[in-house]
């Protein structure tokens, strides 16, 4: 994994901090630094290019032996631009959008042209065709990102183009505008008389279908701009990432179609330092989305925040503890955000590593003892292959985007569909299992991967996808376990509510119905003693209350005030488990005990736990040149945890991170490794 950092949005930091900035950046371990190049910057005049800057920004990186990954910015358009076409603005319900200088975006121009009309479309051509011709040669290129962020998809945008492209998605959808008008009981002529319209003018039908458009014109202009970078540069990655989100859990996107067309694949991280199950969740998923591809942390916050996002910061031992766990999950690169805090802009004088005049501080010298150890145990650490997981949280999109419209509903307190995925994953490391996550399109196109034991669907599967009941059915019968519910199989793939709940083959696999909906704040469950539950136990759901009426072959495991809430039923040879209740916002929340739950049932059904931790712990084994590595941290930043692990075989133990000495250890052996808050260790096995 190579360290980096941010360096270079115009206008900052000042041209005299550069020769000063690039030795020490140098010295303290960083590899890989990152510019922003605005396109009005480099072409303030149409068919002026300046590159004085970028120029002497990369002779300087040639000098110093770094490496530069070029951040494209086509959405900073120029004024001559602008003035040529302002019919080729994007538009919002309100009309078009005129650029600005975003938070972003200092230098102005923000959120440039629309690159759907030719006009436009040459112009981003130009610019990249330009940049990649000047740089690709350099032997400082790391690579391009041609999307920061994901911004500004055109996802909410009006404008005639746009239009159009939403037409032509609906034409290659649905063939005729026979079979549109019959799933919409309209009666147009054409698909040209159709419009985008703003959410508050969507019914479900409809906002489920634009998200799936947005996804598609997403993944249609990124291919578009890595193919303008490879038709110059085909030596170097290209690469585009996420915003501060989950992918697999962002309504407009479709991460496995994106990465399908990219060379690498990342993600921001602005998080607030007691937000360590949406830090897992974020690499567990872009560990799962990047497969066979790199994956990195392209932005992670280097120090304090005070902005919009919130008043907080990152001391040294959480930095470590972030660059340790994206380390587990495999990632490739991690950089940090930024060396200097910016001294012009709406972001000013936030992130930085150091002080504003350059000075070192902790943060900066942590960082640099990371980045030697990562040199002084390349091997063992590049090599590192982590154990497939056994327990999976199945997401789907679509659901987020039916969730998002409770809003009208719940107002302030609507169905947290991140923070239930996100304490599930946080309550299934709790209790003892490394945990991944995978896309629900991913299960019904390749079935479930033979590794997963376990598959977990909090509050997903609104949409009852045709097919994914039998496939699931089939695989418990097999030997698998599910668990899942609320609202489940609400929506059929058309997004018309089911006729009974749950659907079909959900009904024959989970053996209940339900014969009533209650909705309030929070509901209290109370855990019965049987086959799986061995002990009594509480949990706290919210929001949805699924009435269940259970067969006669199901046990009940949990109750509430309005009747069975929790329901076990064996499955041939697997476990099938439905859920009445929203759990795991709750244990975001504080409420409830979700992981003893885990401790209890899972082994119960023939999944013994991957290790014993005390507290929010989590630990990955895997193989590595010469031996074994067990890598644990310790994801509670406020109080002391532990973990205990069985060595995979005998040999000599040592403990990299703090240079411990050798010691025997026996095949089978177990070790309890006290860890301090947000501490972490790594532990290498050699024969």
């Amino acid at each position: 994994m190579k360290l980096g950092i941010q360096y270079y949005r115009p206008p900052n930091p000042d041209r005299v901090d550069w020769e000063i900035d690039y030795p020490n950046m140098k010295e303290a371990g960083l590899e890989v630094i990152r510019f922003w190049v605005p396109w009005r910057c480099v072409e303030p005049e149409q068919g002026t290019w300046v590159f004085d800057d970028y120029d002497r920004l990369f002779r300087l990186a040639e000098q110093h032996g770094l490496k530069v990954l070029v951040q494209l910015i086509p959405e900073a358009a120029p004024e001559w631009a602008i003035r040529a076409h302002p019919d080729k603005l994007y538009h919002n319900e309100h009309g078009p959008i005129h650029p600005f200088h975003a938070t972003t975006v200092q230098v102005g121009g923000w959120p440039g042209l629309n690159f759907d009309y030719p006009e436009t479309r040459a112009y981003f051509d130009a610019y990249t065709r330009a940049m990649a011709e000047r740089y690709a040669g350099s032997e400082a290129l790391y690579g391009w990102d041609v999307w920061n962020e994901l911004q500004n998809g055109g996802v909410t945008h009006f404008d005639p183009a746009n239009q159009r492209t939403y037409q032509e998605y609906l034409r290659l959808t649905y063939k005729t505008i026979a079979a549109y008008n019959q799933k919409y009981f309209t009666r147009y002529e054409d698909f040209s008389e159709i419009r985008l319209r703003p959410r508050d003018q969507q019914l479900q039908h409809e906002a489920l279908e634009i998200h799936r458009f947005a996804a598609w014109r997403m993944t249609r202009e990124l291919d578009h701009r890595i193919r303008a970078v490879k038709a110059v540069d085909s030596r170097h990655p290209v690469t585009f990432h996420y915003g501060n989100f989950a992918s697999l859990l962002w309504n407009h996107s479709n991460a496995r179609a994106n990465i399908g067309v990219a060379d690498m694949t990342g993600m921001s991280v602005y998080l607030e330092s007691d937000s360590n199950h949406a830090y897992l969740t974020f690499c567990a998923d872009h560990s799962y989305v990047a497969g066979k591809k790199p994956w990195g942390v392209f932005e992670h916050l280097s120090g304090r925040m005070a902005f919009d996002k919130g008043y907080y910061s990152h001391p040294p031992a959480h930095l470590l503890n972030r660059m340790a766990v994206a380390k587990m999950m495999n990632a490739s690169l991690f950089m940090l955000w930024q060396y200097r805090p910016e001294r012009f802009g709406q972001e000013a004088p936030n992130f930085g590593l150091v002080e504003a005049d350059g000075i070192p501080n902790d943060r900066l010298r942590e960082v640099s003892r990371f980045a030697d150890f990562l040199k002084q145990h390349n091997q063992a650490m590049d090599s590192f292959r982590p154990a497939p997981a056994q327990v999976a949280v199945v997401v789907d999109a679509n659901d987020n985007v039916l969730s998002s419209l409770s809003t009208k509903t719940w107002g302030a307190d609507y169905i947290r569909k991140n923070d239930e995925i996100q304490g599930w994953m946080k309550a299934v490391a709790c209790a003892g299992y490394a945990p991944t996550v995978i896309d629900v399109e991913d299960l019904i196109e390749n079935g479930v991967p033979s590794t997963l034991r376990m598959l977990i669907m909090p509050g997903n599967g609104w949409v009852a996808h045709h097919g994914l009941a039998e496939l699931l059915d089939t695989w418990v019968q097999n030997g698998g376990i599910l668990w899942a519910g609320p609202f489940l199989g609400v929506y059929d793939d058309d997004c018309y509510a089911s006729k009974q709940l749950p659907p079909g083959a959900y009904r024959d696999l989970f053996g209940v119905r339900i014969k009533d909906r209650i909705c309030a704040k929070s509901f209290s469950l109370r855990g019965m003693r049987g086959r799986v539950a061995t002990s009594r136990f509480e949990l706290t759901g919210r929001q949805i209350h699924d009435v269940l009426v259970p067969g006669s072959d199901v046990e009940i495991l949990a109750h509430s005030e309005h009747g069975p809430a929790i329901t076990a039923r064996l499955r041939g040879k697997g476990w099938a488990l439905y859920f009445s209740s929203f759990f795991g916002t709750e244990y975001v929340d504080k409420a409830g005990d979700l992981p003893r739950f885990i401790e209890m049932c899972a082994p119960a059904m023939g999944l013994e736990p991957e290790y014993t931790p005390d507290g929010f712990v989590l630990v990955r084994q895997g193989a590595c040149e010469g031996g074994h590595l067990i890598m644990i941290a310790n994801l509670d930043y406020e109080s002391p945890s532990a973990a205990k692990f069985e060595c995979p075989h005998g040999g000599q133990m040592r403990e990299l991170w703090t240079n411990g000495d050798p010691e025997p250890v026996q095949s089978g052996q177990m070790r309890r490794v006290p860890l301090a808050p947000a501490d972490f260790r790594i532990f290498q096995i050699t024969r």
